[in-house]
């Protein structure tokens, strides 16, 4: 699967870390179209996995 392809199907990504913020808007400058939804307490993932429908 070429990347071009892989990039058509994401919509939404669920990422799990404790310090976001660091890296966060490299990631929406990088995929403009992706809807990132950051986790940083495990107790939260379960709502948070939920409401993101990755």
């Amino acid at each position: 699967m070429t990347q071009d392809k892989l990039l058509t199907q994401v919509k939404s990504v669920l990422v799990i870390h404790d310090r976001p913020e660091s890296f966060s808007a490299a990631l929406q400058a990088r995929f403009p179209d992706i809807a990132f939804t950051y986790v940083t307490s495990l107790d939260d993932l379960p709502a948070q996995f939920a409401a993101a429908n990755p």
